[in-house]
């Protein structure tokens, strides 16, 4: 079966099973213009792991090979795969002390004790596993990434979201929101790991004077604390538990832009989901991860097709019969789908496309679905 897909300016999805097409549109433009879809084309190594990646580096002001190659490596990385990578730089003033404030090793999530790591860089932990220690060359990190970056083998089954709002008045509202988006039980616990960093560590420059990503400025904690180099701010005792039995979970924090060194547009927040967190040990399970560069999608989908035939009992089909054809359209994005459109029923005569029919498309919360 040739599987081909277009887009027709309210088209957003278009599935073909053998001569069956179902299509998904949204009245979302007045243009009646054609484009072909693309596959996206990413740019140079490492390789789509097919899901999100999580890695703390360990970085240093006067480590050599940090600035020559272990953050530049990093950086490529995150250009490759700007949607699948997230990482956070642990940066302190000296790789022979690697676990001080200025690294975020602070109370109470102490994120490189927790590594168990004291001195030595650059060291990168890839989903919470045992370091990677070493990096000579800029793609020195592309293998551990393309083989899946040690995360969970259900990593694909959960999403997060990252959102930041600047609020004019010297503070930055932060959003993570977290979702179950797979087919068995939710679990009802999760640890949310948060932090804000500086997008350019224009506060941890190295002693060649170049400088890294994603440095770490504050943990955000549970009840809308934040913990930083100058202090904890609320009553914050360690990360968010959510629960992700009824749905998405958000959480939200308001933090002073002063965190970052060059102002709210620097701010750059990370998160992922951890099964545990301890401050003594790592190889906890880490799950899906995501920044506020990687801004949320609307995203619809055909999640399933079905055909049955009711007069037949083995399932069979002859030449006269009438079939059921059943549908499921699922918002698989972040935002809440609100612009209407139709489920279109067709089948193939030839390279023609007929119209059976169609069914209103209903608005779709984040995740929601819907059966025609």
């Amino acid at each position: 079966m040739k599987m081909s897909a277009r887009l027709l300016a309210p088209a957003l999805v278009l599935l073909f099973l053998s001569s069956l097409m179902i299509g998904l549109t949204a009245e979302m433009n007045a243009k009646e213009e054609q484009v072909e879809l693309k596959e996206p084309v990413i740019l140079s190594a490492p390789s789509d792991p097919g899901h999100t990646v999580f890695a703390q580096y360990i970085t240093s002001d006067n480590c050599g090979f940090c600035y020559q190659y272990g953050s530049p490596a990093h950086d490529q990385a995150k250009n490759s795969l700007p949607d699948r990578y997230v990482y956070i730089s642990y940066h302190s003033a000296s790789y022979g002390t690697t676990n001080d404030a200025e690294s975020g090793n602070i109370a109470p999530i102490y994120g490189v004790q927790h590594l168990g790591e004291t001195g030595g860089a650059p060291k990168t932990s890839f989903g919470d596993a045992t370091l990677n220690t070493g990096c000579g060359s800029n793609t020195c990190w592309d293998s551990f990434i393309s083989s899946g970056g040690n995360m969970h083998s259900t990593s694909t089954d959960y999403s997060v979201s990252v959102s930041q709002t600047d609020n004019g008045d010297g503070t930055v509202d932060v959003s993570v929101s977290a979702s179950y988006i797979g087919s068995g039980t939710a679990p009802s616990s999760i640890t949310l790991y948060a932090a804000v960093t500086e997008k350019v560590c224009n506060s941890h420059a190295y002693s060649d004077g170049s400088k890294g990503h994603n440095c770490w400025e504050a943990w955000l904690l549970n009840n809308g604390a934040y913990a930083h180099n100058g202090g904890n701010v609320g009553s914050g005792t360690g990360f968010e538990t959510v629960n992700l039995n009824s749905g998405q979970a958000v959480k939200t924090w308001t933090v002073p832009t002063s965190l970052v060194n060059g102002g709210a547009s620097n701010m750059n927040t990370v998160a992922a989901l951890y099964s545990t967190w301890s401050t003594t040990s790592f190889n906890a399970d880490v799950y899906a991860a995501a920044d506020s560069t990687m801004a949320p999608k609307l995203d619809l989908a055909i999640s399933s097709v079905s055909l049955t035939n009711p007069s037949s009992s083995n399932g069979g089909f002859v030449l006269g019969d009438t079939i059921t054809l059943d549908v499921t359209a699922a918002n698989v994005g972040d935002l809440d789908y609100t612009d209407g459109g139709t489920i279109q029923f067709f089948y193939k005569d030839g390279v023609n496309e007929v119209s059976i029919s169609s069914t209103p498309l209903n608005n779709l919360t984040s995740l929601a679905t819907q059966t025609a």
